[in-house]
């Protein structure tokens, strides 16, 4: 009786174990591969229209904070703005977010889509501390890196 109460005591510590390093290292995986999915949109964008031409001198700094979730600090006109966008790990080109501005009290939810061809980010609005429809739309193009 003891041989299969030791037996059972070790076969059920093994189990539990290898079910924690499997639970490890399914995490690991996943934080290495939404790092190497989100990380690479890291960079300064300049705010421009579908014809390229720039708004504004908007530019937004997008820095990857950890897993799917990416900061953003921004300038447009004379105004400077931060948020947060959450990108969707099932569809990685999609993400939501807020923002808000610094020296007034004005906010509101984006959408982002990763252009696939050029990694630009175009980016959909809508002004939310208004109390009217102020929708918004243009295009995150990356400029170069400084060096």
């Amino acid at each position: 009786m003891e041989s299969f109460a030791y037996n059972f005591v070790n076969n059920f510590a093994a189990g539990v174990i290898a079910s924690i390093v499997t639970v490890l290292l399914l995490e690991i995986i996943r934080k290495w591969r939404l790092r190497r999915t989100f990380k690479p949109l890291d960079g300064m964008y300049m705010h421009v229209d579908l014809d390229d031409t720039p708004l504004l001198d908007g530019t937004t700094e997008v820095r990857y904070l950890g897993r799917n979730l990416l900061s953003l600090r921004g300038r447009r006109g004379v105004g400077e703005w931060t948020g947060v966008l959450r990108m969707d790990e099932t569809v990685p080109g999609f993400g939501t977010g807020t923002y808000e501005y610094a020296e007034r009290p004005d906010c509101g939810v984006l959408q982002v889509h990763v252009s696939a061809r050029d990694r630009s980010i175009f980016v959909h609005g809508l002004n939310t501390s208004h109390g009217k429809e102020r929708v918004f739309a243009y295009r995150w193009r990356r400029l170069p890196a400084r060096t």
